[in-house]
Formats: C-alpha cells, sequence, structure tokens
C-alpha cells in the first residue's frame, strides 16, 4: 500500500482520471466510511447516474473498517477535527502511509492533495 485516501480524494482521482484511477486506487487504502461519503456526495449533486462509474473503479480500493475508537475519538478533540476527518488521519499513522484528501482542513494538516499523486 502506498496511500490512505479518504473520501473527497478518491471522488477527485475518479473524476479526473477515470478508469486511469484504477492503478493509484490499487495500491491504496480508505476507511469504509468513504463510499458512504461519496453516495452522499452523489446525492448533493443529483447524480445517481454516476453510481455505477463509480463503482466499477471503487471495487479495486482496499476499505477498513474502523468503527468507534477510543484512538480516533482522541484524534478528533486533540486535532479539532470532526470524527470523519479523525479516521484517515488514524489509518494514516497505523500505516505509516501519506494522507490524500482534498479536504482543506486535513491539507492543513499535512495531507497532500489529489492532484499531487
Amino acid at each position: 500500500m502506498r496511500y490512505v485516501l479518504d473520501s473527497s480524494a478518491i471522488i477527485n482521482l475518479i473524476q479526473r482520471l477515470e478508469e486511469r484511477s484504477i492503478d493509484i486506487l490499487k495500491e491504496s487504502i480508505t476507511a469504509d466510511l468513504a463510499f458512504y461519503e461519496i453516495g452522499n456526495y452523489l446525492w448533493k449533486i443529483n447524480r445517481g447516474d454516476l453510481v455505477e462509474e463509480f463503482v466499477k473503479v471503487l471495487k479495486f480500493i482496499r476499505a477498513e473498517y474502523v468503527g468507534l475508537k477510543e484512538e480516533v475519538l482522541a484524534i478528533a478533540v486533540d486535532e479539532r477535527l470532526t470524527y470523519y476527518d479523525s479516521v484517515y488521519l488514524y489509518l494514516s499513522r497505523k500505516y505509516g502511509l501519506p494522507l490524500i484528501s482534498d479536504d482543506r482542513d486535513l491539507v492543513g494538516r499535512g495531507a497532500r492533495r489529489s492532484s499531487e499523486v
């Protein structure tokens, strides 16, 4: 594995690179909550027609269930982040991998932007 990807990075990579994003997804990990965040994003922009396109490439990324953990909550409190964002930081620290995100709060804490991958 080379990267931890949050939902914002996954969305932007798939939209920018389409099927070419598979190479990056294959060498990455995300939290299972990314699928819910991506679904919410597609709902917000009223683009149910994109579900199939996303599903086609999302099957290549490893997703880890994190759930409710004291370590994640400690990160959220210490870093003053949402629990959702803290899950991705937790995975990044757990695996010693760079976090890729287009979320300004996470980029402000050292995450790399998806355009840098």
